[in-house]
């Protein structure tokens, strides 16, 4: 019998994952981890609203077409308020970086008058 046939949302957690990092975890590292930084832009920005959970906000306003293509502004708005909370996606994108800590900067804006 195919094993793929019993894999259920209940299991799947348990299939085994390759890694392209063989033979990272028998490095020897320093005690305490020498702290390191790395930047790491969100993948996608996007805002949820309490009071209209069904509403879908644009995940990209402030783009526009130019005579090059499409542009993103690397821009992006977050709100969180009583009602309106932002939600950032990340890609852990090298090894060991799903034991990171996430550190985030705000500025906040006056709004124009």
């Amino acid at each position: 019998m195919d094993p793929m046939l019993s894999v259920t949302n209940e299991n799947i957690h348990l299939l085994r994952r390759p890694t392209p990092f063989i033979g990272f975890d028998n490095i020897t590292r320093p005690v305490p981890p020498v702290p390191r930084e790395l930047i790491n832009f969100p993948q996608v920005i996007q805002q949820v609203n309490k009071d209209r959970p069904s509403f879908v906000y644009d995940d990209d306003p402030l783009r526009y077409m130019s005579r090059r293509g499409l542009v993103s502004p690397e821009e992006r708005r977050v709100q969180a308020t009583d009602k309106v909370s932002t939600l950032a996606q990340f890609r852990a994108i090298d090894y060991g970086m799903e034991r990171c800590e996430i550190a985030a900067a705000a500025v906040q804006r006056k709004r124009k008058q």
